[in-house]
């Protein structure tokens, strides 16, 4: 998947901004675009999930909102989703999510 300079600029910043305000916290990120087949999701959006080791829904919602505050002022188009570990393995395994492949991950990939 290739990503915009806009988006990739906008995951850098996530990334960076996610390590530095919840350290040890993420334990992936992943990205994917829409199933538009399925779910009703701009084509260009860049679909986000946040995998957490640890955390609530409340935690979630703020690592959301984090990421939807620092596309404000970009190009790029994030739908962010943040879940725990147990609930990512639950939506895979019941193909709950709106992407289709298996995704990229970009945590690992941090410099």
């Amino acid at each position: 998947m290739k990503l915009s300079n806009d988006e990739q600029a906008w995951l850098d910043e996530y990334r960076v901004t996610l390590d530095k305000e919840y350290p040890g916290l993420v334990e992936d990120i992943v990205i994917f675009r829409s199933d538009e087949g399925r779910f009703y999701l701009p084509e260009y959006s860049l679909n986000t999930v946040v995998i957490l080791k640890k955390g609530d829904r409340r935690t979630g919602k703020d690592v959301e909102f984090m990421g939807h505050y620092l596309a404000v002022l970009s190009e790029a188009f994030p739908f962010i989703w943040a879940y725990t570990q147990d609930e990512w393995k639950l939506h895979r395994r019941n193909e709950t999510l709106p992407y289709k492949g298996d995704g990229l991950s970009v945590w690992s990939r941090q410099s």
